[in-house]
């Protein structure tokens, strides 16, 4: 059973990072920082790879640098349409591929919540 930790968004020293991207949304963040640090290798790759954020859209890309082994990108869909739900389903997509990792960290300090769902039964 992996430890999870709840910690301030920091480069991992080494392992895996986790970016999960809505459709079309330019790397932000720690995916930002990263990027930054293997010299722009990650948005070569994921441009390559012809990755878009599309839901269930995924990408490996092994030993980019900076330490990291792999990063995995996981599309979300639409910005305007993820839900928790979405979020878990991405997030149970990418457990294994990450499972061995010694290190892993999710860039999830990008991602811009959206408002909560307004429920017609609901007055405001």
């Amino acid at each position: 059973m992996p430890d999870i930790a709840f910690v301030k968004p920091a480069l991992p020293r080494a392992g895996a990072l986790v970016v999960p991207l809505a459709e079309d949304a330019a790397l932000a963040g720690l995916a930002r920082q990263a990027d930054e640090a293997t010299g722009g290798a990650i948005s070569r790759g994921l441009e390559a790879a012809k990755f878009k954020g599309r839901k269930g859209q995924g990408a490996t890309l092994w030993a980019p640098g900076a330490g990291l082994s792999k990063v995995v990108a996981i599309g979300l869909g639409k910005a305007a349409d993820l839900a928790a739900s979405g979020a878990e389903a991405a997030g149970g997509s990418v457990a294994g591929m990450i499972a061995q990792e010694r290190e892993a960290v999710i860039a999830a300090d990008g991602l811009t919540p959206r408002s909560p769902p307004r429920w017609p039964w609901v007055s405001r």
